[in-house]
């Protein structure tokens, strides 16, 4: 009895909290891209399944379907990244043998007005349950062997109920939003008439994120801008406000940063491939602060961090250590060959 009393709450829970008012059907119409599949589910309920298998190496298509729904619903999402095996690589065994990226968008339109009333955006919320391999030079191998050395690999169940509409999946991440360029989209993309609110995402790890669950409600509200990097002055220095070391302020441009680029916690532990580097003091005061846009604008010509920016640093956490590119100056991963000690620094 206590656990059905208990599931009744959650569900009236997620209608107050929602503003559903309506049990009316509305028609609607679902637009998807996945590199390389998905399965998308309304409610619990199996909706649309990319009709091309997961075991197609180069499975690139986009998928329509209409339906009709009641305010709010949320929409479940599997999506997958081909790979042969639990190595997460894909051509195994050939010259092109490599780690494969990923890519999903959608889109859902109102059919009877034709407004956009939801779009995949960094406001998804998602789960990693396979990620492979665990270190890039699996790809290397000349018999990559899943489970092994450097094609190690972790997995893990799907949540009970997680396609459900009162699953809490407060502690997912964040989609991570990504641009056509980066990841080149390929057949079928281009036959849908995107809405500019709907973006290309992921997890924050493109390629070696296998298999993601993925979720978006559908209130009504109708919000279908793109992402909204506005915050109140409160919101945006109230992330540095934990650490006694940075000092915030801003002008009418930019957000400014100042700190000694030197972390709390202690440094330099774990290291076993040692560049002959040590971290020191940084002046990141007055006119060689940190300088970060207010309105940021994207380039005409996004550059990848993994053809560019590998020398100096290329942004600052939150506790005013810079980050520097995940490759070292010869192109390799240094979390992969040991250059970077427990807390991520080199």
């Amino acid at each position: 009895m206590k656990s059905l009393i208990l599931q009744f709450c959650a569900i009236c829970c997620w209608l107050f909290s929602t503003n559903a008012t309506s049990t009316e059907l509305n028609k609607y119409e679902i637009d998807v891209w996945a590199d390389n599949w998905f399965a998308a589910y309304i409610d619990g309920k199996p909706l649309l399944e990319d009709s091309i298998s997961i075991k197609t190496e180069r499975s690139f298509n986009a998928e329509t379907h209409q339906f009709s729904s009641s305010l709010p619903f949320v929409l479940a999402f599997m999506i997958k990244d081909f790979k042969e095996n639990d190595t997460g690589l894909e051509y195994i065994g050939s010259k092109r043998q490599q780690i494969g990226d990923g890519g999903f968008i959608t889109q859902v339109t109102h059919l009877n007005s034709s407004s956009v009333v939801g779009v995949s955006n960094s406001s998804m919320r998602c789960m990693v349950i396979h990620k492979a391999p665990l270190d890039s030079k699996c790809a290397r191998q000349s018999k990559p062997i899943a489970g092994k050395g450097q094609c190690r690999f972790t997995a893990a169940a799907e949540p009970n109920s997680w396609k459900m509409p009162t699953f809490d999946d407060s502690s997912w991440q964040n989609a991570t939003e990504y641009s056509s360029s980066q990841v080149r989209p390929k057949e079928g993309y281009d036959q849908i008439k995107w809405n500019s609110g709907a973006k290309l995402i992921w997890s924050d790890d493109l390629e070696k994120d296998n298999t993601l669950l993925c979720r978006l409600v559908i209130d009504g509200k109708n919000d279908t801008s793109p992402t909204k990097s506005e915050h109140t002055h409160t919101e945006k220095h109230a992330h540095f406000k934990h650490f006694a070391n940075v000092i915030t302020s801003e002008d009418s441009t930019y957000l400014n940063i100042e700190s000694d680029g030197i972390p709390e916690h202690n440094m330099m532990e774990g290291i076993t491939s040692w560049q002959q580097q040590v971290p020191l003091p940084q002046d990141y005061t007055g006119n060689n602060s940190w300088k970060i846009p207010l309105n940021p604008v994207l380039a005409d010509i996004p550059m990848l961090t993994k053809d560019h920016f590998h020398k100096g640093a290329v942004a600052i956490a939150v506790n005013g250590v810079p980050i520097f590119n995940a490759l070292n100056n010869r192109g390799e991963y240094s979390a992969d060959i040991g250059e970077l000690d427990k807390w991520g620094g080199a």
